[in-house]
C-alpha cells in the first residue's frame, strides 16, 4: 500500500504542476489532491525538490521503457525509429510531456541532476552521440550540448504536432523531416 500512496502523490503532483506550475503548487495541495496527509508526502519525499526530481526521473524511465530498446543505437535508421517513438509517446501523453516542458523552463531544474538522468536513463543517447562524434559524423561539441539540441528538437516537434496535427497532411513525413533537420545541424562538414 505504501507504494500506491507514493504513486498517488506523483500522479497528483503531475496534475497540479501542469495545471498550476511547479512553484505555484504547494506540498499541502499535492497531499490533499492525492488523498493523503501532508506528513505522508514528507514520509515519501524529503521536500518538494525531491518530489519534483522523483517525478521527472519516473517519467523519463517510463518514456525509455516505452521505447523497448534491445540494443545500442548504431545507425541513423535506429535513431529515427527512436525519434518516432519518443514523439508518439509525447503525443500520447500530453500531461506528462507538458511537465517536461514546464520543468525544463523552471528554476527547479538543476543541470547536474538532469545530466545524471541523461547518463543513467538515456545512456543509449549519449552512446549514440559519442559514436557519431568518434566516426566524424557529428561536429565536435560537448555531448551534453548535443543531447540538449536533440531534446529541444523533439520538444519542438511534439509541441508543433500537438497544435497543428489536424492541419498536416503527412504527419510521418513531418516527423522524419524534423529528425533530418535536427541531424543537419550536427553533421560534420569537412
Amino acid at each position: 500500500m505504501g507504494n500506491s500512496k507514493k504513486q498517488n502523490l506523483l500522479d497528483a503532483a503531475l496534475t497540479l504542476f501542469v495545471a498550476q506550475g511547479i512553484s505555484e503548487t504547494s506540498t499541502a495541495s499535492i497531499a490533499k489532491h492525492a488523498g493523503v496527509a501532508t506528513g505522508t508526502l514528507f514520509h515519501h519525499f524529503e521536500n518538494k525538490k525531491v518530489l519534483v526530481e522523483a517525478l521527472y526521473l519516473s517519467l523519463k524511465q517510463e518514456l525509455v521503457a516505452s521505447l523497448q530498446l534491445s540494443n545500442a543505437i548504431n545507425s541513423n535508421e535506429q535513431a529515427l525509429s527512436v525519434w518516432r517513438s519518443v514523439i508518439k509517446w509525447g503525443l500520447d501523453n500530453p500531461e506528462k510531456f507538458s511537465f517536461f516542458t514546464i520543468y525544463y523552463a523552471s528554476p527547479w531544474l538543476e543541470m547536474d541532476f538532469k545530466q545524471g538522468v541523461l547518463n543513467s536513463v538515456f545512456y543509449f543517447l549519449t552512446e549514440y552521440i559519442e559514436l557519431q562524434k568518434q566516426q566524424g559524423n557529428f561536429v565536435a561539441l560537448p555531448t551534453d550540448f548535443i543531447a540538449m539540441h536533440i531534446q529541444q528538437s523533439l520538444i519542438n516537434t511534439v509541441l508543433y504536432l500537438s497544435h497543428e496535427q489536424a492541419n498536416i497532411l503527412d504527419v510521418e513525413k513531418l516527423i522524419d523531416n524534423s529528425f533530418n533537420t535536427c541531424l543537419f545541424g550536427l553533421i560534420c562538414r569537412n
